[in-house]
């Protein structure tokens, strides 16, 4: 058996909130469209330019993480944790951007490469992130807290939840860009809503052969887990 590589908890949330940032910065430059989940951060930007895409996923991950705590009757400790995530990738998101500024895909070969690569990286990086114990960001806790909170089955919490990101991304888009765009929703996004599972479930059985995903350390892990004996 190979020797894995230990305590990862905390590293698989770093690396896999850069490789995200990473991943989504370079599907935006296909213009095949976009994850409903990320695609209202970029139409806000396209509308409001003087905010960056990270900022703006500042404000639209705040209003859900808000908008959790009002339909679960609380605000818990570990959405701290959550913020951080917020804050963290959207940092994450304006620095990429920044550093890959100079790739402009013209040719369609070019751009199916760089959604290829960016939806890959993308899986890779979500099955990274679902391995941390550190709280996802205010998309996935959304999803959790409120399913748990109001006893809908998660499955079908998650359906609901990424149907309604994709009508309003639909409708930002028509109210506040006057048309419809189909680098912001379009055949990728499709293709993601489908493939994306797929890839993160083959990422994760490769990942779980070579990495142990215990937490480096204990004592912040504790923090956000009060009931685990850990």
């Amino acid at each position: 058996m190979k020797k894995k590589i230990t305590k990862m908890g905390e590293a698989s949330w770093v690396v896999g909130n850069i490789l995200c940032a990473i991943g989504n910065c370079l599907v935006s430059k296909s213009a095949f469209g976009l994850s409903a989940i990320i695609a209202p951060a970029f139409i806000m930007h396209e509308k409001i330019g003087f905010l960056t895409v990270g900022v703006c996923e500042y404000i639209i991950q705040g209003f859900l993480l808000t908008l959790c705590c009002i339909l679960i009757g609380k605000f818990k400790g570990k959405f701290i944790a959550t913020i951080c995530n917020i804050l963290f990738y959207g940092a994450c998101f304006d620095i990429v951007n920044s550093l890959l500024s100079s790739i402009t895909p013209v040719s369609i070969v070019s751009r199916i490469l760089v959604a290829a690569i960016g939806t890959l990286i993308t899986g890779f990086a979500i099955a990274l992130m679902l391995r941390t114990y550190i709280p996802p960001s205010a998309y996935e806790i959304f999803v959790k807290e409120v399913a748990e909170s109001k006893g809908i089955d998660l499955s079908k919490m998650k359906l609901f939840f990424d149907g309604s990101m994709l009508a309003i991304s639909i409708a930002m888009m028509l109210l506040l860009l006057g048309e419809f765009r189909f680098d912001m929703i379009g055949a990728l996004t499709v293709i993601a809503a489908f493939l994306n599972s797929v890839l993160i479930g083959f990422f994760g059985k490769i990942i779980d052969r070579y990495c142990d995903f215990s937490p480096a350390i204990p004592k912040l892990y504790n923090l956000l887990n009060p009931n685990s004996k850990k």
